[in-house]
């Protein structure tokens, strides 16, 4: 990192400490926990932003530190550290790597590829697009493992900078996360607590979804111009040389030995769109399958890879970002668990008095900007609550919340799960790192336009289209 930004993320730090001092006194707490828990949190965070590749053994000793004071117990650590979340990912990463391993993906970018090979942008548009719709349906950490593999593939193939394309896939996975209640845990969450509907989300959540995906294609088109306008040239040079055959590559995937890549991909597909109305048919708890599909599909994949279970384990296996999250999940966990959410969420609750235009603004930005520095499912289980209570007037603000939430997700490296597992992937992948600014310098405009754009869209809707 230069000299210049190390001291403006300096400044950043500092402020960032002395304003969580000055917001928590404001509060007022009795109990001197919640503060101290408050500015260690901010602390954290702001170490980690400045210094990014220190960011595990940072959060340990956050973690370390609020066990010691008796901030966090040993049962509330592993509880907020999500562990359902941790063995999706491994579950996942395992499957990722066997149809790695066959050439599922190189044959999968090799149709994308033939499909648009006259031109890059269409290319971009079209895996923007599918990642988007994999998020819809699979979540937004299934999608982030399929298609940064392929943006990665795609990089390596033409030899260009992978992290343009690594982010804008992330960027419009995000956003497709938003689509449907299966796209997020958030989105679930939201959906239980606001007794809303697959169809609620289709009618009122998809429309603005797909104008905000619009202009992030559109954005991201501008933002990485010159890396397109490489890829062009990289598929001109190929296309001259030998035209790209789709059917040669859909042969592939039909040959005999990717029946069992494709029965996998196709399976753990199904699985996670139709897994909810499995449940509740078989009677069981909400998000086993979520979890057991995974599971299965790696088990199948590690019997049936060429490489040894354990090598897979070991190696293919984004081991340090998942060691990353169980302790910032901790240490997010730590601030609801010290009533601090609480409280925060207790004094913007009058901001808007009876205004519902102001309302939907206040959550959209207050939850937008929780979420991007913490875990974005424990900002909007903070929100919940507070919306829930306002009755017949909280429609609207469901939605501000699901936006603010998935929407600002871009804003920061670590601004939700899509994010950091790309990064994982992206520093495995290419053996380079990521500063917390340079995620940020695209982020910050990304995320905004998204953000402005739900925002009035949300209001228009609901205050002048359709008013409750």
């Amino acid at each position: 990192m230069h000299d210049k930004a190390r001291k403006i993320l300096g400044a950043i730090d500092v402020l960032l400490i002395v304003m969580a001092l000055a917001i928590a006194l404001g509060f007022g707490f009795a109990d001197p926990m919640p503060l101290i828990t408050f500015v260690l949190f901010f602390a954290a965070l702001a170490s980690i932003i400045i210094f990014w590749r220190y960011k595990i053994p940072i959060v340990i000793v956050a973690v370390g530190v609020l066990l010691a004071l008796k901030i966090l117990t040993v049962e509330t650590f592993i509880e907020y550290a999500h562990i359902n979340v941790i063995a999706f990912l491994i579950g996942m990463m395992v499957v990722v790597a066997f149809l790695e391993d066959r050439g599922f993906f190189d044959a999968l970018l090799g149709i994308m590829v033939s499909k648009f090979q006259k031109s890059a942008r269409l290319l971009f548009v079209a895996m923007l697009a599918l990642s988007a719709l994999f998020a819809a349906l699979l979540g937004e950490v299934s999608s982030t493992l399929f298609m940064c593999a392929i943006a990665l593939k795609l990089a390596k193939k033409y030899e260009l900078r992978p992290l343009p394309f690594v982010i804008s896939v992330v960027f419009a996975t995000n956003v497709g996360s938003a689509f449907t209640l299966l796209g997020n845990p958030v989105g679930v969450l939201i959906a239980f607590e606001g007794n809303l509907t697959f169809s609620d989300f289709l009618v009122w959540a998809l429309p603005t979804g797909l104008i905000v995906l619009a202009a992030t294609i559109a954005l991201c088109l501008r933002l990485f111009r010159k890396d397109i306008a490489a890829l062009d040239e990289g598929m001109k040079k190929e296309r001259a040389a030998s035209p790209a055959d789709e059917g040669a590559y859909v042969q592939l995937l039909r040959h005999g030995g990717m029946r069992l890549p494709v029965a996998i991909f196709v399976g753990t597909i199904v699985g996670l769109v139709v897994y909810r109305p499995l449940e509740d048919i078989m009677g069981i708890e909400r998000n086993t399958l979520l979890l057991a599909i995974p599971l299965i599909a790696a088990a199948v994949s590690l019997i049936a890879g060429k490489s040894a279970s354990a090598e897979v384990i070991e190696k293919r296996v984004e081991w340090p970002t998942l060691l990353f999250f169980i302790f910032f999940f901790g240490i997010a966990g730590a601030l609801q668990y010290a009533g601090v959410t609480a409280a925060i969420a207790g004094k913007i609750q009058g901001l808007s008095g009876g205004n519902t235009a102001l309302a939907i603004a206040v959550v959209i930005v207050i939850a937008g900007i929780s979420s991007a520095f913490m875990d974005n499912v424990l900002a909007v289980a903070t929100f919940a609550p507070i919306v829930q209570g306002l009755g017949a007037n909280a429609f609207p603000l469901w939605w501000a919340l699901l936006f603010g939430a998935c929407f600002m997700g871009n804003l920061t490296i670590i601004g939700s799960s899509a994010n950091i597992i790309a990064i994982g992937l992206y520093e495995k992948g290419t053996g380079k790192s990521v500063s917390f600014y340079e995620w940020l310098k695209y982020g910050a405009v990304v995320a905004t336009v998204q953000l402005l754009i739900a925002l009035a869209l949300t209001v228009v809707l609901h205050v002048y289209a359709f008013p409750a």
